[in-house]
């Protein structure tokens, strides 16, 4: 979300920088240069207490798009909220909550929070949900190393003190973790884990990387792995520490490539790419109409539609026998914006039996884009009807009802209401599509 381009490249992978908390180096002039020829996509700037130093003196004055694209906020690493002196404690806080403050008026996307100090976190976590509370705007991104220095390989104190964090943050979805790989990797089982995390960030220090046979930086396998896992959910990568003399761009082209090599995604996970890691509310399509939107997500759907032309396929050869030269009377309930209408005519002809459709739909929004599609695809066999089908009075039963009212998840769109009052269509041998 840094970046909003109208066409972004296939391989394109976020990068960004993180900008030490030296006050030599921590200015957005420089570090908006440093992005500017590593061609970096965004930087982590430190925020240096309440006087906002990097962003005072800066000379550049950028437009609050900017902000929100190229610019993370970085909170004080220094700040300790768990400690035993009080002076310090009450001062951290405030620093803490007035750098949070300033970020979420700059329209800033995400904050940067330092890794707990220690186990104790209670009174760290209790700041960070009360900004969570007072500011909805931007996310704050929880720095957690992937393995804890000295720990065993299997062992999840990471990804425990994580946990603690965010169950007294009443699991608030704006906080997330950033992730800091580390040299050494932990067990495969705890990589699944933090694999199972809405990982929005992940931090990669330069000291991680190898150097390849021509000199440049590179991953290991193991950590390419988990770096294509973390792309595949659209994680944003941050280097952190020096580039050396190499520069920031040749690790950015290693990321890149890394980026490049992962199989191109299925059909399927195509369609689902955007819903990865998304509650979303349940339709209710009696009560309200349907989107345009709406009715796109659904026929972007790969399999469903390919399986009803299918079954109804099948559908009209076994009762082909019986349906006389006229062919089958199908009546689609709830036709949306034709997609079944279009298996259905692309069923007739492949099993060459003939087919008089009935298109219900009560959405009338839905039924101009119905009447237009008549029109254009020659639709002769296709009879439009706009009315609720438990209103309905058909003019003759059916041989197929077909119906997609699914719903999310049971039947939240009603589908047995609706359907029990279109079932009275259905001839005494008829077929219902779908059938429980």
């Amino acid at each position: 979300f840094f970046v909003v381009m109208s066409k972004t490249p296939e391989n394109h992978v976020y990068v960004g920088v993180e900008i030490s908390e030296d006050p030599q180096e921590a200015n957005l002039d420089c570090g908006l240069e440093l992005c500017a020829e590593n061609d970096l996509d965004f930087l982590a700037l430190p925020l240096l207490g309440p006087t906002f130093e990097p962003f005072k003196h800066s000379q550049k004055i950028l437009i609050s798009s900017d902000w929100h694209h190229a610019v993370v906020g970085k909170v004080t690493s220094s700040i300790d909220l768990d400690t035993e002196d009080d002076f310090d404690r009450r001062r951290g806080e405030q620093t803490l909550m007035s750098e949070i403050s300033y970020c979420s008026h700059m329209a800033l996307p995400a904050i940067l929070l330092h890794t707990p100090k220690s186990a104790a976190i209670v009174n760290y976590a209790r700041a960070v949900y009360s900004a969570l509370l007072e500011h909805t705007y931007p996310m704050l991104w929880l720095r957690v190393p992937l393995s804890i220095e000295g720990e065993e390989e299997d062992a999840d104190g990471a990804w425990l003190q994580w946990n603690a964090f965010r169950t007294l943050c009443n699991h608030h979805p704006k906080l997330t973790p950033a992730v800091e790989l580390t040299a050494d990797l932990p067990a495969p089982r705890i990589l699944e884990r933090w694999k199972a995390e809405q990982v929005k960030c992940l931090l990669i220090p330069t000291s991680v990387f190898m150097s390849d046979i021509h000199g440049r930086p590179a991953l290991s396998l193991r950590h390419q792995d988990f770096v294509k896992q973390c792309l595949r959910h659209k994680a944003q990568i941050m280097l952190t520490g020096p580039a050396g003399a190499v520069g920031y761009q040749a690790y950015r082209e290693h990321l890149r490539a890394v980026k490049k090599s992962m199989p191109p995604l299925s059909p399927i996970q195509a369609y689902e790419q955007p819903y990865y890691d998304c509650l979303q509310a349940p339709l209710q399509p009696l009560m309200d109409h349907l989107a345009s939107q709406t009715y796109e997500v659904f026929e972007k759907d790969p399999v469903k539609y390919a399986q009803y032309e299918k079954a109804i396929g099948h559908a009209l050869t076994d009762i082909a026998a019986q349906c006389g030269e006229r062919g089958a009377v199908v009546m689609v309930v709830g036709a949306g914006r034709g997609p079944l209408v279009k298996a259905t005519l692309r069923a007739s002809k492949t099993s060459k039996v003939k087919v008089t459709v009935y298109a219900v739909e009560k959405n009338p929004n839905a039924v101009v884009t119905l009447q237009a599609m008549k029109q254009q695809c020659d639709w002769e066999a296709v009879t439009i009807v706009s009315a609720d089908m438990r209103h309905w009075q058909a003019p003759e039963g059916c041989d197929i009802l077909v119906s997609e009212l699914l719903g999310s998840f049971g039947d939240n769109e009603l589908s047995p209401e609706c359907l029990d009052g279109a079932q009275r269509f259905l001839k005494p041998d008829g077929i219902r599509l779908l059938r429980t």
